[in-house]
């Protein structure tokens, strides 16, 4: 048995997490089931043929009613097993300052 270089706890779904993969300019979707995840990734159980899909970097999309998904990269690939990364955002003061200086938003309250 190998030695665990994880280095975040990770939580196993006996019968798997219903989800899907997508590809990042949406040309295509594939069901899945999450095996484990992490805070830094996961290991995924893909039904059907990824052969052919390029798999470097995708969505996996977490909700079928809301924009709940994660940005991954490929780790690994064993058959129909793909272990992933999660990729990170920016921090969220990062986006806030982008959107607010793309809409010329200032910080100061206005004048009444």
């Amino acid at each position: 048995m190998g030695i665990d270089k994880r280095q975040t706890d990770r939580v196993r779904f006996e019968r798997g997490y219903g989800a899907s993969i997508a590809a990042l300019d949406g040309s295509w979707q594939r069901r899945c089931l999450v095996d484990n995840v992490s805070q830094t990734g996961a290991k995924l159980m893909v039904m059907g043929s990824i052969e052919g899909l390029d798999v470097s970097e995708f969505f996996l999309v977490l909700s079928t009613t809301g924009p709940i998904r994660r940005r991954c990269r490929k780790a690994w690939l064993n058959g129909d097993t793909i272990g992933v990364r999660f990729m990170h955002a920016k921090p969220a003061g990062e986006a806030a300052d982008r959107r607010k200086r793309r809409l010329n938003v200032s910080e100061q309250p206005p004048r009444g």
